[in-house]
């Protein structure tokens, strides 16, 4: 008996052990970085940048995955489901808090998954209307809306962050736009060019690039762009014509499976530091209208709750929040 004993617990050290040596080695092959979101919006472009300057710290081929299906539910199941090598990691922003929060997905994102990196996010995005539009400021439009409750036509992926985030911000300007399906910011565009829709809510790239061609105007902005674009330098944010303190903000966060070891999740973390540590990739994000705060383990752990209970209160405040 005593033999067997001293077997068995030798047995588990030495799972133990392996395990650790394991982890201690991530990543053992190439690493997915999973998107909820088409090619070509922001969250994919910061990914992507992500993916490049991680590569040459891990030694690994890192990808970028973009899986939209189910309006990103997919995603979400791939990362919960994924196995303790963790090669298949989370690269989300709240909109997988509010498909859960909405209804649209059972996953738990602090149940079901662990928050490896919180990279905090000061961005700039955009309201946008087409050139030609009659709203020429913001003011314009908001008059618009007040006179005209339901009749502004925004499009938009319902149920995502940046419908919590235009509603928040519609809300405290006291007025009611109607809001249609638009999928994510690269259906939403050719939907705004196209006449499908009167205004667009846009990530600071994407917002440049169509402002300096003459295609569209920009009315408005969440915050104050990290970098000012000449052509965007006269754009006011939202707290200068009225609306300070809004709450649901993008940031990004990099999650796993529950899978995971600790030391692999440190391991991530420390990753996700160096990354930002690097000044081409800091100038990079500030291309895009991005500057970003990489938190260490328990502050990423604290600010991904703090984060979640904002938009679930948001949620709630707006009546979109399913009971469970």
């Amino acid at each position: 008996m005593k033999r067997f004993s001293s077997m068995f617990f030798a047995l588990v050290l030495a799972c133990a052990l392996s395990g650790a040596a394991f982890a201690a080695e991530w990543p053992s092959d190439t690493v997915k970085l999973i998107v909820a979101a088409k090619a070509g919006g922001g969250t994919d472009l910061a990914a992507r940048i992500v993916a490049e300057k991680m590569s040459k710290l891990v030694n690994e081929n890192v990808i970028v995955v973009n899986q939209t299906e189910g309006g990103g539910v997919i995603a979400f199941d791939t990362v919960k489901e994924d196995d303790a090598e963790a090669l298949q990691l989370g690269f989300f922003i709240p909109s997988f808090f509010t498909a859960y929060i909405s209804g649209a997905s059972e996953i738990n994102p602090l149940a079901d998954v662990q928050c490896a990196s919180f990279l905090g996010c000061t961005d700039a995005s955009y309201i946008c209307v087409r050139a030609d539009s009659p709203y020429k400021t913001a003011k314009d439009l908001l008059d618009a809306a007040r006179a005209n409750p339901g009749k502004v036509v925004l499009g938009l992926s319902i149920g995502s962050r940046t419908h919590f985030t235009v509603e928040e911000f519609a809300r405290a300007a006291g007025v009611q736009f109607k809001y249609v399906e638009a999928g994510h910011v690269a259906d939403a565009i050719p939907a705004l060019l196209g006449g499908h829709i009167d205004v667009a809510y846009l990530n600071g790239s994407n917002t440049a690039a169509y402002v300096a061609s003459g295609q569209m105007r920009a009315l408005a902005v969440s915050s104050e762009p990290f970098v000012r674009k000449p052509e965007l330098e006269n754009v006011p944010t939202f707290a200068q014509i009225g609306y300070p303190g809004l709450k649901c903000k993008t940031d990004f966060f990099v999650v796993v499976s529950k899978k995971a070891p600790a030391e692999t999740l440190k391991k991530i973390n420390e990753t996700l530091q160096a990354v930002f540590a690097d000044d081409e990739v800091k100038q990079k994000f500030a291309g895009i209208s991005y500057a970003i705060t990489p938190l260490d383990l328990e502050g990423s752990a604290a600010s991904y709750k703090a984060s979640f209970e904002t938009f679930d209160a948001v949620g709630a405040a707006l009546g979109v929040k399913v009971a469970r």
